[in-house]
């Protein structure tokens, strides 16, 4: 009886063990490479245990890498318009990580960082936007005179352009 009770323990201990140090959950909101020796391996190519429950070696780093929106507010900075007249700007930017490997390799994976290249490219192309419109073309009574949508989309571009050596998007500002 007492073997019985030792055998029982012993596979419950090495069943715990396995569990910890061999598998890892993925949660549906974000994206998991492992470090293997130096190596990235995707979640591609990674061994599926079970929904959302993967293989790894006790070796391997797991990286876990948020692909949700995330909100970015950019400092207020003085602007001067085409017009001579200095306003004050804040922008706003939704972005995500639209490739996780490029992410990891070129921020290693830290989020401060991509909250200062955002900020860099995001501070440089708003000041060259309105740098080159007139005070009536920000603001008017008349809708139709108001470019302001369209300025938004071009900073956009302008900002993902620049970005997407570095695996991220922004998707609205």
């Amino acid at each position: 009886m007492r073997r019985l009770t030792i055998s029982i323990l012993s596979l419950v201990v090495l069943g715990i063990l396995f569990v910890v140090l061999f598998t890892f959950v993925r949660r549906p909101y974000e994206s998991v490479l492992l470090n293997r020796f130096g190596q990235l391996i995707k979640q591609q190519d990674q061994t599926r245990l079970a929904y959302n429950w993967y293989f790894k070696l006790p070796t391997d780093k797991v990286i876990r890498i948020d692909t949700r929106i995330h909100l970015f507010p950019n400092t207020l900075q003085q602007v001067v318009t085409a017009g001579s007249e200095s306003i004050a700007v804040r922008a706003y930017a939704a972005w995500r990580i639209k490739d996780p490997v490029k992410f990891y390799q070129t921020t290693s994976a830290s989020d401060v960082m991509a909250q200062q290249i955002l900020s860099q490219k995001i501070s440089g192309a708003v000041q060259a936007k309105i740098a080159g419109e007139n005070m009536d073309d920000l603001f008017n009574v008349d809708p139709s005179k108001v470019k302001t949508s369209e300025m938004e989309q071009q900073i956009a571009q302008i900002v993902n352009a620049g970005i997407q050596e570095q695996g991220l998007e922004v998707t609205q500002i």
